[in-house]
């Protein structure tokens, strides 16, 4: 049985950076950090009453079979408590060593005040981005975009997920910026290992870039991952093509609200 030496919990916005930080994180030794799961956003009982559904998606991230997931989830008395031994099993399908785990999905920010509950020594690491840039990004997939508007992150999202960030009051809980971490990622993961108490590994930031079974660039839909990063994308809703958009943010006044609230200028 692994003694987890600590817990992390990444959620936020979309489109600001949190896959690009557990791509970081899953490259150190002593972590595993998987695709997400989406299992910490829910509930332990939605999980429960739904095992057949949720054990399918589970195991897509994890590759370690529907059924061991299913028997953990009807088993476990709380949802860290099943998220450890999934991750136990997911550690020794690939040999790994690591005694930290982090689970990455942005709307675990939904469920941070009740995973807090569980455990009170649970990192949580929020990652932002100029909302208006959040929701100027375009879906990967147009066609299949559950927004009529192709876009992959509606006003009302970013509204929603700042509310949720920004209220959520935690010794543990960290805030990263996008625009910090691709200007300089170093700073920011040393600053965060640190905090946290990891061991930093210098190596870590081009382990980051090379693809393994839990860092796939397609599977993210993140082609980008592979390479150095970069702030050419900072500032994107400058674009003219985006100015009905940007029209429809600004008249929002809960999201101007929390642009400036986090430090961005209007």
């Amino acid at each position: 049985m692994i003694e987890w030496k600590n817990r992390i919990i990444i959620g936020g916005l979309p489109r600001s950076g949190s896959t690009l930080l557990r791509w970081h994180l899953d490259a150190s030794k002593e972590i595993i950090a998987p695709a997400e799961t989406t299992f910490l956003q829910f509930l332990l009982n939605y999980n429960q009453d739904l095992v057949e559904s949720r054990s399918r998606r589970i195991n897509q991230s994890l590759l370690i079979g529907e059924e061991k997931i299913s028997e953990i989830i009807l088993q476990s008395n709380s949802s860290i408590e099943a998220f450890d031994l999934i991750m136990e099993e997911y550690a020794s399908e690939r040999n790994s060593h690591a005694n930290v785990w982090v689970e990455k999905t942005p709307w675990n920010c939904l469920s941070y005040s009740w995973l807090a509950r569980e455990r009170g020594d649970l990192w949580f690491i929020s990652t932002v981005r100029d909302g208006r840039d959040v929701v100027t990004s375009k879906h990967w997939n147009k066609e299949k975009s559950p927004f009529q508007s192709g876009f992959h992150c509606p006003v009302q999202r970013y509204v929603d997920a700042m509310g949720l960030i920004y209220s959520f009051d935690h010794p543990k809980h960290l805030i990263i910026k996008y625009e910090d971490f691709v200007d300089n990622p170093k700073r920011v993961l040393v600053g965060l290992f640190n905090t946290i108490g990891l061991t930093w590994d210098d190596d870590i930031l081009e382990n980051a870039r090379v693809e393994s079974p839990s860092r796939q660039a397609n599977y993210d839909r993140q082609p980008l991952l592979t390479m150095i990063p970069t702030t050419e994308r900072i500032g994107r809703w400058e674009r003219p093509e985006y100015k009905e958009k940007i029209e429809e943010f600004y008249s929002h006044s809960d999201a101007t609200f929390w642009l400036e609230s986090s430090g961005y200028s209007v």
